[in-house]
């Protein structure tokens, strides 16, 4: 789980610094070029931009591969340094990346970019871990000194601000709070939030109950069904990253490979509660489409 860990801590991180972030988890090779074409035409002469990937790799005859969800079984050296591993650390119970705990800690600071990565780089060379084991190779051509927390100046390019803010929200907006009301008189909250940008989930929350409906209950699917790739180990991990008030919810849907979908999607909540009259066990249904 520890790429995923290091995407969402390093998103927000950068948004803390002001960057419009969009992360994406388990990318096919097509969808990997796919999000860099996107990334690349985004950039242009004043532009910071910044690319991180978390995840495996290897080397062959001096240059470096990104391996996507769908690679091949056999690929030579995946791994940052030969006869290394990609070492993990527990940070708080979380698993991250061993180079993204340092660059968590320094990529807030005002230095200049190259400044800190040679920072990261004596970090590492002084962690028992990996001492002697991996190494930084920092590459660059700046020639001026500059740092992600430079202030951005917006002054006459507001035609390629919101041309870039539009790119961005659609990649990241997110449903507003519904309100659903049943006929037993129940209401039911569906709320929003995204784990990372083709992650999404969705909250239901009993809100108010009519006198005659006790133990009522939320379930929540969706149309088309969306599989969730957090549901085996290390679902705990995943979990921690959830709103803070989670456990006050009724239902939690995580709704994943949202680059996949070629149809509005159509959430399902389904309500279970006793009638106080009947003693009997109902459900009632309703549908909502997210878009």
């Amino acid at each position: 789980m520890a790429p995923s860990m290091d995407v969402q801590q390093l998103g927000n991180l950068l948004r803390q610094l002001g960057f419009r972030v969009v992360s994406l988890i388990d990318l096919t090779r097509e969808e990997m070029m796919a999000a860099i074409d996107m990334f690349v035409d985004l950039l242009d002469k004043g532009v910071y931009g910044l690319f991180y990937y978390a995840g495996h790799g290897y080397e062959r005859s001096g240059r470096n591969y990104l391996v996507a969800v769908d690679a091949p079984p056999t690929l030579p050296d995946q791994g940052l340094c030969e006869d290394a591993e990609a070492f993990e650390v527990q940070d708080g119970g979380k698993s991250t990346g061993i180079f993204t705990k340092y660059l968590n800690k320094h990529i807030l600071k005002s230095w200049k970019v190259t400044h800190v990565l040679e920072q990261v780089s004596e970090d590492l060379g002084l962690d028992p871990l990996v001492n002697g084991r991996q190494a930084v190779e920092i590459k660059h051509t700046l020639k001026e000194p500059r740092s992600l927390t430079d202030r951005i100046r917006t002054t006459g390019h507001t035609r390629e601000l919101h041309l870039r803010d539009k790119c961005w929200r659609q990649a990241n907006a997110l449903p507003g709070t519904r309100r659903l009301s049943f006929g037993c008189g129940v209401q039911v909250d569906l709320s929003f939030s995204a784990l990372f940008s083709n992650v999404m989930v969705v909250f239901g929350t009993v809100k108010t109950t009519d006198p005659k409906t006790q133990d009522c209950s939320v379930t929540l699917s969706s149309r088309p069904t969306m599989d969730d790739i957090f549901s085996g180990p290390g679902r705990s991990e995943v979990d921690s990253l959830l709103d803070s008030n989670s456990d006050s919810l009724d239902c939690v849907l995580r709704l994943c490979s949202l680059q996949n979908l070629q149809q509005s999607l159509v959430i399902t909540v389904d309500l279970h509660y006793t009638h106080l009259d009947s003693k009997l066990r109902l459900t009632e249904s309703q549908k909502t489409d997210i878009g």
